[in-house]
């Protein structure tokens, strides 16, 4: 709720309303001592139907002699590499397309029984997750002035 990720809404009649499990996680320190819990909502993604719930999937991958080549120029100019990981990076890409889910276990609103999750940002799980993150992730960078490199979809330069 806090993220905006879905509006309750009425059932919809003809349309596929996809299901959800939580999953449940453990992390702990380096000495094994308990550090925090975690859970997520995940889509139950093989209930999505192509041509239905979806049209394609993307999901770009960096090509190795991309990363070979930037990681040589770097040594060689002495740039600074960083390696980065991006939580929740499916959580951050808006959908553009209607997907409607169940209400999650245990947070079911009262009063509202009957209602489902209308998505509006993308989910583990769904389909359209990574070419959501994609086209996120492409916008900003564009945004803030690099631009695509025609070699690999992955690779943005800023000038």
């Amino acid at each position: 709720m806090k993220n905006e990720t879905w509006d309750l809404v009425p059932y919809p009649n003809e349309k596929n309303v996809i299901r959800n499990k939580w999953i449940y996680k453990v992390k702990y320190k380096s000495i094994g001592v308990n550090k925090k819990y975690k859970a997520r909502s995940v889509a139950k993604d093989f209930a999505q139907k192509y041509g239905v719930d979806y049209e394609e999937t993307f999901a770009p991958m960096e090509k190795m002699p991309i990363n070979k080549i930037i990681l040589a120029l770097s040594v060689a100019w002495g740039w600074k590499v960083f390696q980065l990981d991006v939580k929740s990076a499916f959580l951050n890409g808006d959908l553009y397309v209607e997907i409607f889910m169940n209400q999650l276990e245990g947070f079911i609103m009262e009063g509202k029984e009957a209602f489902m999750c209308k998505l509006k940002k993308s989910l583990y799980g769904l389909m359209q997750a990574p070419k959501a993150r994609y086209k996120k992730i492409s916008r900003y960078f564009v945004d803030i002035g690099f631009f695509k490199c025609c070699f690999d979809f992955d690779l943005y330069v800023l000038n």
